[in-house]
């Protein structure tokens, strides 16, 4: 168990000392895992610094000292629309300036619409939907994500699944939904090989057929190559939904209107962002009651219903108070990180 703020400041000294970035870089980023981490969306958390980040790094991908760029140009739609280029710095950075312009151009003109290209990896998108909520939008994000993906046994691994987050404010509480159907798959599966788990979670695509078995994978570079796992449906019938969904999210990251090709396993990274503000219709106060009046009728259709961020938000009080819990591997390659630029080792509270 590790508190909170302590592991933001661990975290926010090696992005600065590894990766030559700014404080306001740092600190978004270190914010952006830790909430991630509170919630206990660990895939999304501290590990990405020594995963994607780190590799990205050091391949030369990721310029630290990158400021995004308005490339908008000159439409009748700018009071709503924005393009920005990333140009390959942070995907945080560019996230969080995309997060505000769609914000402004919401609450002005009852929408607002940003695509990000050129940019890298951006953490949780319910760390950018959750702002517009706090603001009292209508928040939507996504984002591109690696070919993990296969629409059945006879197809060649594909696209993966884009993440979908939206969150809702209400006159209770914020309605959050992040569902990276593909990219979690693929991040679990890492992690319980990383972790020396005897299975996946999910079943994977490997030498033509479906298995759990970690074991038949000699190393982690063999199965990022060679294994794909199941589209949003599963092997057995309804692989097309997950590759219609797939393909419809994979569109809309292209909103502004270009394309760009896909090489064999990494896309060209993007975002977008919406917000919508409920008082359209009717006032804001009445928006917010009756969008809690839906949540409440749908807590109402049984007794285990399940409403999507009714676990991350009491993890995130839990952890906030009682300390984040952390994998041993986890914390280990953080400090292996750390240990390179004389950071000390964060000390645990239970």
């Amino acid at each position: 168990m590790y508190r909170a703020a302590d592991v933001g400041s661990y975290v926010r000294k090696l992005i600065v000392a590894r990766y030559n970035a700014g404080d306001e870089d740092a600190l978004l980023m270190a914010n952006s895992y830790v909430s991630a981490d509170l919630r206990g969306v660990h895939t999304h958390g501290i590990n990405l610094l020594s995963t994607v980040i780190d590799s990205r790094f050091n391949a030369g991908k990721i310029n630290p000292k990158a400021e995004p760029q308005d490339i908008t140009g000159r439409t009748s739609y700018n009071s709503f629309f924005a393009l920005f280029d990333g140009n390959a710095g942070f995907g945080h950075r560019a996230a969080q300036t995309a997060t505000e312009r769609t914000i402004k151009s919401a609450k002005e003109h009852g929408f607002g619409l940003t695509v990000v290209r050129n940019t890298n990896h951006y953490g949780s998108a319910e760390y950018y939907t959750l702002q517009m909520a706090e603001k009292g939008l209508i928040g939507f994000s996504s984002c591109t994500t690696v070919q993990w993906g296969r629409a059945n046994e006879y197809s060649n691994k594909w696209l993966g699944t884009d993440p979908i987050a939206v969150a809702f404010p209400t006159s209770v509480r914020i309605f959050s939904f992040d569902g990276a159907t593909t990219l979690i798959a693929a991040n679990n599966i890492l992690r319980a090989y990383v972790q020396g788990d005897m299975q996946f979670p999910i079943p994977v695509f490997f030498n033509g057929q479906w298995s759990k078995d970690v074991y038949k994978f000699k190393d982690i570079t063999e199965l990022r190559s060679d294994g794909s796992i199941p589209m949003l449906g599963g092997p057995g019938g309804a692989e097309y939904k997950g590759g219609a969904l797939c393909m419809a999210l994979e569109l809309l990251m292209h909103a502004d209107g270009t394309f760009e090709t896909r090489n064999n396993f990494e896309p060209p990274t993007r975002h977008i962002f919406a917000a919508l503000r409920p008082d359209l219709q009717v006032d804001a106060d009445t928006a917010l009651r009756n969008f809690a009046n839906v949540v409440k009728d749908f807590r109402a259709s049984g007794e285990s219903v399940h409403v999507p961020g009714d676990e991350r938000r009491k993890r995130f009080e839990h952890s906030n108070t009682n300390g984040i819990a952390y994998g041993t591997g986890d914390i280990e390659k953080l400090h292996a990180l750390g240990r390179q630029h004389n950071l000390e080792d964060l000390i645990p509270i239970g």
